[in-house]
């Protein structure tokens, strides 16, 4: 009987707790005003905010410029990789690619021995540039 008697006090407890959550939850939350059209909220510090009227796009010659440069750049850091990991199959492939475009492959390991801070990264970036002149 005592038994019975605490569970129905129990399920009593968790009847009214749970209708307590409905109620306070039923509680209508304030309605967002609509915007004014045309009207734009401020922009945040931090976040990218579109320019109205763009420039006009750069000429075809500077793109194709920009993007071969990246290419030979990213082809160099692979290059670096292969060196300082010693992976001469790669090495092999890459410095086929980065003849073409010798004076740019050497002007970044020029740079990356430059800014080399520890012995270790000079040490590669002198080998890559060892490498690239031959």
């Amino acid at each position: 009987m005592k038994r019975l008697a605490a569970i129905g006090v129990g399920l009593g407890l968790v009847s009214l707790l749970i209708i307590g959550i409905c109620v306070r939850s039923g509680r209508t939350a304030p309605t967002p005003q609509p915007r004014k059209s045309g009207a734009r909220a401020p922009v945040q510090s931090g976040y990218y905010a579109p320019p109205k009227n763009p420039g006009p796009p750069a000429p075809a010659e500077e793109i194709s410029k920009a993007t071969e440069e990246a290419r030979v750049k990213s082809t160099y850091l692979n290059y670096r990789t292969a060196v300082a990991t010693g992976n001469a199959r790669i090495q092999a492939s890459l410095h086929k690619v980065l003849l073409r475009h010798r004076d740019l492959a050497l002007k970044y390991a020029q740079d990356d021995l430059a800014n080399a801070r520890e012995s270790r990264d000079q040490e590669i970036a002198q080998r890559t540039m060892e490498a690239l002149r031959k």
